[in-house]
């Protein structure tokens, strides 16, 4: 898995390749192509994927993967 940071840097969980899990071990987000997703039923559209960096709608970093 990949280490997940905030636009912090802060490590905030592991990317499984199709879910991002927090340090508790529950996933938070899902990423499906390039699209962010939420968890929520039903999910909403967060951001995209650019690079390695999620970009939300307002143009903020919502996280990064990283090795």
């Amino acid at each position: 898995m990949q280490k997940v940071v905030n636009g912090n840097g802060v490590i905030i969980g592991d990317f499984n390749g199709e879910f991002v899990i927090n340090n508790g071990g529950s996933p938070i987000y899902r990423i499906d192509n390039d699209e962010v997703y939420s968890l929520d039923v039903p999910c909403k559209f967060l951001g995209e994927l650019e690079g390695s960096t999620a970009i939300d709608l307002s143009g903020q970093v919502l996280f990064s993967i990283v090795n």
